[in-house]
């Protein structure tokens, strides 16, 4: 990836003697023209990845002129005390006002738990990365909610940040587990909002809405939350204390686009599951919601399951139809049969051309 570089000042000090003091104006036009291309030759001596994200508070580059050279010898000795500065500094062999991520994830994620902890010594980097806007001394709620602007600013980063502060919870990190309990209800409505619209959702999906028609099985939202980390850090966090639930309803739809965000597409679909994994997080991890049926052995359940039908289905309708489960964006239901592999035998009963 390229490599962008973002000077916030540059100012430059010449000692000069008397009788060159005109000089100064040609410096500064030599050095204006060396400085964007020396700093992109620096970051590749540095080997810099273009994802990365390095700040350095300061650089101070001291060069010392025997005479005045020409304008081209001027501009390569600048250039190259630039350069082996600033790659010094990437490479971290100065660790003094440096900071460097991997990713602005990286850097999101170290923000969430700075918010906690109250380190706040970064905040210079973060500034200048465009994801800090508080104050430097922020308190815990003001700097929570830094992290949740900066996070609503890179809305493709919400979901990812999320499950990896999930996933360490999960692994005992009290600063990634602690940082749900901070997020407040508005601020889970405004990540979710701004999550689906990153990834094709419709806005009002988090209205709570129940569409008639529209059903998931609770198994099917029991598969996506009984695996997703972000359920179960959420669960931790609130330790079965009620939700409301609105909130509820944004937090179904970040674990949904955590565990199948190509669904957020599907507005219909998307919504019955939001609503059905809502319903889900109610429960403590590893209990199923009411809705859900104890699970039986496959042999009985499938005997139970031919019993109900044969007992409940309407007068003329096919034998071996099951209830639909699923309902399409058209608004057509999808049935299942015992007797669908019939169809196959079309094609060679027309070829058989039996009277």
């Amino acid at each position: 990836m390229p490599v962008e570089v973002h000077v916030r000042k540059f100012a430059a000090r010449y000692r000069l003697p008397e009788s060159l003091a005109q000089e100064r104006r040609r410096l500064d036009r030599v050095l204006a023209s060396v400085v964007g291309d020396a700093f992109d030759h620096a970051l590749e001596l540095a080997g810099v990845d273009g994802r990365e994200e390095i700040c350095i508070r300061e650089l101070y580059v001291p060069l010392r002129l025997r005479g005045l050279p020409g304008d081209v010898d001027l501009a390569a000795m600048w250039s190259a005390a630039l350069a082996e500065a600033l790659a010094r500094a990437a490479r971290g062999v100065s660790r003094s006002g440096l900071v460097r991520y991997a990713t602005r994830i990286h850097a999101l994620l170290d923000m969430a738990e700075c918010a906690i902890t109250g380190d706040r010594a970064r905040v210079w980097a973060w500034q200048r990365m465009g994801l800090w806007d508080g104050p430097e001394a922020a308190g815990r709620r003001e700097a929570v909610s830094c992290w949740i602007r900066a996070l609503v600013r890179e809305p493709a980063a919400i979901v990812p940040v999320l499950r990896t502060l999930a996933e360490r919870a999960a692994r005992g990190r009290f600063m990634a587990a602690r940082i749900f309990t901070e997020i407040a209800g508005e601020e889970w409505r405004l990540l979710a909002s701004s999550a689906l619209a990153v990834s094709g959702g419709a806005a009002d999906l988090l209205d709570g809405t129940r569409i008639p028609g529209t059903h998931e099985p609770p198994s099917r939202a029991l598969r996506l939350a009984e695996n997703s980390p972000l359920r179960a850090a959420l669960a931790a966090a609130y330790g079965g204390r009620p939700v409301e639930a609105d909130v509820r309803r944004a937090q179904a739809a970040l674990v949904l686009l955590e565990r199948d965000p190509a669904v957020a597409r599907a507005p219909r679909r998307a919504r019955a599951l939001i609503d059905a994994i809502a319903d889900a997080l109610i429960a403590p991890p590893g209990e199923r919601p009411a809705a859900e049926p104890p699970r039986q052995p496959p042999a009985k359940r499938h005997a139970r399951a031919r019993d109900d039908a044969e007992t409940t289905r309407p007068r003329g309708e096919m034998p071996g139809a099951e209830t639909s489960e699923e309902t399409l964006e058209d608004g057509r239901e999808v049935s299942r049969t015992r007797y669908g592999g019939l169809l196959y035998l079309v094609n060679l009963v027309g070829e058989m051309r039996l009277p």
